[in-house]
């Protein structure tokens, strides 16, 4: 049997895998610049989109109170007794 640590089989030595070596090699200047303006245009977007829902949002609010308008305030019912003390003055 051989031994492990026989020189026939050398241990490798790690290496950095391919995308390191593409990161590592990359400019960051473009990056970075890039970084900046897909950000700007996320923000962008968001905004409008958040924009955009409120005012659907406030033109579903009107129409909900367009087509079902709050019912009036009916005035409050008098007592039956108050009539009652319309004909019986005395009773009071």
């Amino acid at each position: 049997m051989s031994d492990p640590s026989s020189p026939q089989n050398p241990p490798k030595s790690p290496s950095s895998p391919p995308a390191a070596t593409v990161v590592a090699s990359a400019p960051a200047t473009e990056d970075a610049s890039e970084l900046v303006k897909l950000r700007q245009e996320r923000d962008t977007l968001h905004s409008i989109t958040k924009a955009r829902e409120t005012r659907i949002s406030e033109l579903e609010d009107e129409n909900k109170r367009l087509k079902f308008p709050t019912p009036p305030v009916q005035e409050a019912k008098k007592s039956w007794l108050d009539g009652i003390k319309e004909f019986f003055p005395d009773d009071e």
